[in-house]
């Protein structure tokens, strides 16, 4: 038991010199902890969307965010750069939200 412990120690021990410098959400047990991870295929949140999103302290936008902005599925979805509108809709949420 104290090997596994020690084992363990090791492993979080460089991990939290990582995860030192990164804010992360707030957290409690004192409530069940939630998330919300979705996308809008169709294009940017509206805003009432983006009031909801930022509610909850962890926010996940799936790859699909966007895909289908300009009303035509693209034969590669690389093409609709996903992580750029993943981006765009995670900075619209923060901005409402800075601690997500």
């Amino acid at each position: 038991l104290i090997m596994a412990h020690n084992i363990l120690i090791s492993l979080l021990f460089p991990m939290s010199m990582v995860l030192g410098a990164v804010k992360m959400p707030k957290f409690s047990w004192d409530t069940v902890p939630v998330y919300i991870h979705m996308c809008n295929g169709s294009g940017p949140f509206n805003e009432s969307t983006n009031n909801y999103l930022a509610k909850f302290p962890i926010v996940t936008i799936e790859k699909g965010q966007g895909v289908d902005s300009n009303n035509t599925m693209p034969m590669n979805y690389s093409d609709q750069y996903a992580e750029s509108k993943i981006l765009e809709a995670c900075q619209a949420v923060k901005e409402i939200n800075e601690s997500i």
